[in-house]
Order: structure tokens, then C-alpha cells, then sequence
């Protein structure tokens, strides 16, 4: 993937990484209960291991580990895991960081440690060098944003996309659906993450309610890349994430959406002014309720006007919501980089804030080549593990 611009944040504010389902190399003893498959010339085989959830933190979220690619020495060559890095390694998921890499890494640490797994120097060294695959990544990132505004926010998103959406509540919504289905591509969720942490901590405590807090006048954002859309942007090998800037990826997918759109203000004499006559009469009849789509048959003239009305006024008539004569919130800078919510001072200098970069280990190139080193079965117990 080619990076063509970096987006700036606000000082240690980061869109962060929120949800992987990740495999790769690992020769281990398999997990769980083994399944077998059968084959015509071998009958019965070990084909792989059902899902075993594990708590790799007391009082964390679990992760969903899973055994691939069983060979006849009794070993698996492959590690699947499904899990929220920064519940499973720091409790919570209301800040983390945007390191993939380090992320993978610091979860299939955490992960083979949980179980006692000895593990290979080399298969380490690939999981440093991002010689993994993703199939699921999600982005999020909180926007500051008044409480009271949220609601407004959302629904206002809601009547701009009449179709591909989902709303359970009224703080929460998500865009992306084709049909009854999710997209296979991405998705994008937003909510009032008080409210799903109030939620989940049924019983709170201190540090908790200062979470919250910290999170009482925010709008969270969510992008979810499923397996075609990271194979789109080259993202499903874990080595393109080195380098790769999170921010303007999670940006770039929320344009796609009609968010920032869903509130707009009427046209003013002065803008109309600037468009050519039968422009303002697209406009004047959208503005009625007739969208341009039906007051074209050819869809080059509908893609030809929204866009030559957008260019000249910044107003886009792509959605459904028609606008506001004085809208008071402005989603534009609401949903903009410099509006993502640093992470408070406070939270450095507690446990729950996890860098993955605490497991400091030299990041090598990967060249190829699996190792064929024997395994020492008497290192590496009870959770010890070794460093490549």
C-alpha cells in the first residue's frame, strides 16, 4: 500500500487498534480439543482445534485461540487468534495504540505464555517481522463531542443513509450492510461508548468511573476491515502495517460514508449565485424531495451534477437528510483529525494503559524459510517463553 499523505493528530491522541482476528506461525502442542477430518488415502487425520477462550489477564477480556495446521509429528504449525488487544492486555479498549505489529506481537506472547507453550526463536522472529495474516482489523477513535449531541449526531446519520444501516439503539449505529449481510469489505459503527461501558461494568471502580468520564463528552468511531477489504488496500500480511499510517487509514475509509454530510446548511443567496441555472434547479428540486437520481435517467448526469454542486459549494446532495437553516453542530469538525481525544495524563501512569512496545524485542527483516530447529522440551515452561 502506498501511503500518499499523513494525517496529524492532537498530542498523544491516536486512532487505535481495536479488534484482530490474526494467524501465524507457531509450532506448538495443539489447544483445545482436536477435530479430525477424513482422508481418502490416510482415513481419519488431525485436521485442527476447536476455539478455546482463555483469560490471558486476571479480571481481562479473554482472547479465542484456535490450532491450525496439524501435521502427523503432533504439532500445529499455525496459531489463530481472535481478540481486542487492549481489553485483553489493559483491561479496557477506551484508548489503546495504533501498532498492529507490536499489537500481534504482544498477543501471541501473552497467548502462548497463558497456555505454557514453549515457542521457537524463529517463529518470534516472524511474528516481530509482521509474518502473519489478518482477516479482521478494527480502527476507532474518540471525537470530542457535546453528550447532548450525540443523539442529534446519530440520528442524523440515520436519516441520511436509508438503506445499508443497523440501529439497535439510540445511541448506535452502524453503516455497511448489503442486503441482510455485512459487508465483506468494511463497516463503520458510531456510538456512545459511555454507555456500552456502563454495560460492561456492571459493579464500577474508581478507575473505571474516570474512564468514563473521560469519555462523557466524546462520539466514538469505528472502522471494521473484513478479509476482501484488507486484501483491497494490501493489509491482510502483517508486515504492510509497518509504517503504515492507522490514522489516514481509518480517515480515508469514513469518507466513504455519509457522515459528514448527514448535517448541512441551507444553500445562501451568495452560493446559489455561483451555480449555473439548471444546477440550482437540481438543487431547488432535491432540496423539495426529489432526489437526483430520480430526476435523471442517466446516471453520468446524476454523478455530473452532485459533483459540479458539491466542487462549487461544498454542499452535497448524495444523501437523504435535506439540510438545516442554522444547523448548531458541525460534523466536518466534529469527525476531523484534530478533534480525536488525546489520552488522558493521568492513564500513563497506571497499569491500564499497555504499550505492546514494553516487550522490547529488535525488529529484524523477514527473508524467508521456516526453522527446522528442534524443540527443547524443557525450555520455555510454565509461561516462560524465550526471546528471539
Amino acid at each position: 500500500m502506498s501511503k500518499t499523505r499523513t494525517t496529524k493528530l492532537p498530542k498523544n491522541a491516536y486512532i487505535h487498534i481495536d479488534k484482530i482476528h490474526v494467524k501465524g506461525p507457531c509450532r506448538h502442542k495443539p489447544i483445545g480439543k482436536v477435530y479430525f477430518g477424513h482422508d481418502e488415502d490416510f482415513g481419519y487425520v488431525a485436521a485442527g482445534s476447536r476455539l478455546t477462550k482463555k483469560q490471558l489477564k486476571r479480571g481481562a477480556d479473554s482472547a479465542f485461540v484456535k490450532s491450525k495446521k496439524l501435521e502427523d509429528d503432533g504439532y500445529a504449525y499455525e496459531l489463530e487468534i481472535h481478540c481486542c488487544p487492549p481489553k485483553v492486555l489493559q483491561k479496557h479498549n477506551v484508548f489503546g495504540h495504533s501498532s498492529l505489529v507490536d499489537y500481534v506481537y504482544a498477543v501471541f506472547d501473552h497467548v502462548v505464555k497463558a497456555f505454557g507453550l514453549y515457542v521457537d526463536a524463529h517463529d518470534r522472529e516472524l511474528w516481530r517481522a509482521g509474518h502473519f495474516w489478518l482477516t479482521e482489523v478494527h480502527l476507532t477513535g474518540n471525537f470530542g463531542c457535546l453528550s447532548r449531541d450525540v443523539v442529534p449526531i446519530i440520528n442524523a446519520i440515520d436519516e441520511n443513509n436509508p438503506a445499508g444501516k443497523q440501529r439497535s439503539l439510540t445511541t448506535c449505529i452502524t453503516l455497511g450492510f448489503t442486503g441482510k449481510r455485512r459487508s465483506k469489505f468494511q463497516m463503520a459503527t458510531l456510538y456512545y461508548k459511555p454507555d456500552e461501558l456502563k454495560t460492561e461494568w456492571k459493579r464500577q471502580g474508581p478507575f473505571q468511573k474516570r474512564l468514563i468520564e473521560a469519555t462523557k463528552d466524546s462520539i466514538r468511531g469505528e472502522i471494521k476491515f473484513y478479509s476482501m477489504g484488507l486484501k483491497a488496500l494490501k493489509l491482510q500480511y502483517g508486515a504492510n502495517w509497518i509504517g503504515a499510517d492507522v490514522a489516514t487509514l481509518f480517515f480515508d475509509a469514513l469518507a466513504k460514508y455519509k457522515i459528514k454530510y448527514a448535517i448541512q446548511p441551507l444553500l445562501t443567496a451568495e452560493a446559489l449565485a455561483v451555480l449555473s441555472t439548471a444546477e440550482r434547479n437540481v438543487y431547488e428540486l432535491w432540496l423539495h424531495g426529489k432526489s437526483v437520481a430520480d430526476q435523471f435517467r442517466s446516471r453520468s448526469s446524476v454523478h455530473k451534477y452532485i459533483k459540479a454542486v458539491k466542487e462549487k459549494t461544498g454542499f452535497d446532495m448524495n444523501g437523504d437528510r435535506r439540510p438545516d437553516p442554522l444547523p448548531v453542530i458541525n460534523l466536518a469538525t466534529v469527525f476531523s483529525p484534530e478533534n480525536v481525544l488525546p489520552i488522558p495524563d493521568w492513564l500513563f501512569a497506571t497499569e491500564h494503559y499497555f504499550s505492546p512496545k514494553q516487550l522490547d524485542l529488535p525488529r529484524r527483516e523477514f527473508k524467508g524459510g521456516i526453522s527446522n530447529a528442534p524443540l527443547d522440551p524443557n525450555a520455555g515452561q510454565h509461561g516462560e517463553g524465550i526471546s528471539a
